[in-house]
Order: C-alpha cells, then structure tokens, then sequence
C-alpha cells in the first residue's frame, strides 16, 4: 500500500491551513507542539487529500452525507471508490470558490461488507503490521476550508460502520475522535469529535 501525496489545484487550496482555530464540537486544549506520532499522523493524513474532489463532488447529486459537530452540522454528499491502494470513503461539499469540506475514510484491507469497523490513528507501522496479519481498521482525515474557519483534522480513533451495500450504494454510520492542528502543521490546538452518517454513491477513482 502506498499513499499518494495530493494533486488536485483544488484540494492543494482546501488544505492551505492558517492559523485560524474553529471553535465549533471542540474542547478548549492549550496548544501544543505535535509529538513525533502526531506529526507522522498529519502527514499521512495530508497524502490521504488526494481522494478529494470537487469534480467528483458535482456528480454525486444522488448522494447524501451529514457530519455532526455539536451543534454544527455540515451537509455534503458521498462516494465511495475502489483504487490499487484500498477502498475510500469520500464525505465533501464545495462552492464556486472551493470553500467547504472532505472527510476521508480509507480502507486498506479486501472488499468492505456491512458491520462495524474501527477506525485507527494513522501510522506506517500501523498499516504495515495490519497488511502483514491480514487485519485492518479504517484510517481516516478532514479538512475545512471556509470563510469562519480554516483546520484540518487529525484522527485518532472511532468506528464505521456500514448499514447496508445496494448494488452501487454504500450507507452507514461514524463516530470519530481526534485533534485539530494550527496551519503551520506544528502544533496539537483542539480535542474534537464528530459523528454523521452517509448514502454514498460509486465514484471515479
């Protein structure tokens, strides 16, 4: 398995983090700089932006997704895809301006079936050693990009789970924790977490 680095003009902007913290499902955490496991997570989590696409997004019309952050929640639609590397999950809404918002799940194992999964923190070493025996979590990243807001996401744990597989259509269920990070990509600013739930709809890979 091998994580591409992100190519997209479009997700490149999504992910030009500033120092601009949300306020939104977060609890107030003195930043601090990131560890050296932190910091391997936000990498990868920035390889994993590839799956964005706001092109893609345009032709989703037929899906649904939610993702709830306390008392904000941000509508979108939903893809899923099936490339060399894995399976993703794909959760975004743009504007003309390519202001919005991508939540990526990965799914580096064989087919997906219905159940519960775990998602775990992305690491190197994790994904090599679930290769190795053959078991798998998800691995998933955010980021936002709005006028009141600009953060990316890090996760560290939570679960999937997939509802039901209709033909092209996958549904299901999240629940995910994790941290914010300062857009110079250096320091731990905000604990998170956030749940929503998805009707994807097969994508382009």
């Amino acid at each position: 398995m091998t994580l591409r680095a992100p190519t997209s003009a479009a997700v490149l902007v999504l992910l030009a983090l500033s120092p601009v913290p949300t306020q939104v499902g977060a609890q107030t955490t003195e930043p601090r700089p990131l560890t050296t496991e932190e910091a391997e997570a936000y990498q990868m989590g920035l390889e994993l932006a590839f799956a964005c696409s706001p092109r893609r997004h345009n032709r989703a019309t037929d899906s649904q997704s939610t993702i709830r952050r306390g008392p904000d929640a941000m509508p979108g639609t939903a893809v899923h895809f099936r490339s060399i590397d894995g399976t993703y999950l794909v959760l975004e809404e743009y504007d003309e301006d390519l202001d919005g918002h991508c939540l990526v799940f990965g799914w580096f194992g064989g087919p997906i079936e219905p159940g519960r999964y775990r998602i775990g923190r992305l690491a190197m070493s994790t994904v090599e050693a679930q290769l190795d025996v053959g078991e798998h979590s998800f691995f998933s990243m955010s980021a936002v990009r709005r006028p009141d807001e600009n953060a990316m996401l890090v996760v560290e744990s939570g679960s999937l789970e997939i509802v039901t597989i209709e033909g092209d259509g996958v549904s299901g269920t999240f629940e995910l924790r994790g941290f914010l990070v300062d857009g110079g990509g250096r320091n731990r600013t905000r604990d998170v977490t956030w749940a929503g739930s998805f009707r994807a709809v097969r994508g382009e890979a």
